[in-house]
C-alpha cells in the first residue's frame, strides 16, 4: 500500500553547488565537510508529493575480501525500488533526484559502498555520488540510480516469464543481472540491454549453465550480441528466435576458445 508523503531532491543549484565543491575541495575530507553542510542547511532543495511505496530502506554493504556479499546488491535494488514505487522515466532520469538520495538521504550506503579511498576520488564523487545528467550512462553507474534501473528493467510483477515462475519470484531476473558490478555493465549500458525481450532472453541464457555467469564469458557474449544487433533487427525477433541466436554464438565462443576455456569462463 503507497503512502503519500514529501520527497527530497536538489534543485538545479544545489548540483551545481556540489560539483564546485568537488572541483574546490583539495581532499576527500574536505568534500565531505561540503556535504554535510549541504545536507544541514536544507538549503537550494524541493519539496514533492510522493506516493512512497514503502519505508525508508537501511541498505546494507557488508563486505567480503573486497566485494559487497552475494545478493546484497539485488535485496537494496528491490528497497529502492519499492521505496520510490514505479516511476515515469522522466521522473526516473531526473539527475537532481539521484544527486540527493545519494549524497543525502541514503548517504550511509553511498559513502560505504563507494567510499573516497583512493587518488581517484574525485572521479568515484563525479560517477556514483552526483549526477550531471539523466544520461543512460550516468544512470547505471550512481550508486542509488543504478538501483533503482535495475530493479526497474528486470521486474517480472506476474511472474510470468520462466526464470521468476519458476522460482515464484518477480525479482528473479534481477537477482541474475546484479550478481556482479561487471555483468551488469555489460548488459545495460548498451543499447541492446534496452530490449526488452533481449534483455530478458539474456538474462535467462546466463542463468542456463554458473559458468556462463563469469566475467570472461558475459563480455565476449555481449560482443558479439552487438555485432549481430549492427545487421539483425533483434527486437523484433520472438523469444524462441533470441534463445536461439544466443545459443549459436555460445556454441561458436566456447568452441573458438575450447583451447583456453578456463580463460574465456572466468
Amino acid at each position: 500500500m503507497s503512502v503519500t508523503g514529501m520527497l527530497t531532491i536538489c534543485t538545479e543549484t544545489g548540483v551545481a553547488r556540489l560539483a564546485r565543491s568537488l572541483a574546490s575541495a583539495a581532499n576527500p575530507g574536505e568534500f565531505l565537510a561540503s556535504i554535510r553542510d549541504f545536507h544541514e542547511s536544507q538549503e537550494e532543495t524541493l519539496q514533492l508529493e510522493w506516493n512512497f511505496g514503502n519505508s525508508l530502506p537501511q541498505l546494507a554493504y557488508e563486505q567480503r575480501g573486497g566485494n559487497l556479499l552475494p545478493g546484497l546488491e539485488a535485496e537494496n535494488a528491490v528497497k529502492v525500488f519499492e521505496y520510490l514505487g514505479d516511476m515515469k522515466p522522466v521522473e526516473a532520469s531526473d539527475y537532481r533526484l539521484w544527486t540527493y538520495l545519494g549524497c543525502s538521504t541514503l548517504f550511509d550506503y553511498t559513502s560505504h559502498r563507494w567510499p573516497l579511498d583512493n587518488q581517484s576520488w574525485k572521479g568515484t564523487v563525479e560517477t556514483r555520488w552526483i549526477m550531471r545528467t539523466g544520461s543512460r550512462s550516468q544512470l547505471v553507474r550512481h550508486a542509488i540510480a543504478r538501483l533503482w534501473w535495475a530493479a526497474k528493467l528486470t521486474h517480472d510483477p506476474t511472474m510470468a516469464r520462466p526464470m521468476a515462475a519458476e522460482q515464484q519470484d518477480p525479482y528473479a531476473y534481477l537477482r541474475v543481472a546484479l550478481s556482479k558490478e561487471d555483468r551488469f555493465l555489460a548488459l545495460f549500458d548498451r543499447d541492446t540491454g534496452m530490449v526488452p525481450e533481449l534483455r530478458f532472453a539474456i538474462l535467462e541464457h546466463l542463468g542456463k549453465d554458473p559458468a556462463f555467469l563469469k566475467e570472461g564469458y558475459v563480455r565476449e557474449l555481449m560482443k558479439e550480441v552487438v555485432l549481430v544487433a549492427g545487421y539483425r533487427e533483434l527486437a523484433a525477433i520472438d523469444r524462441a528466435g533470441l534463445h536461439s541466436i544466443l545459443d549459436e554464438i555460445s556454441f561458436r565462443l566456447v568452441e573458438a576458445h575450447e583451447a583456453d576455456r578456463t580463460e574465456l569462463l572466468v
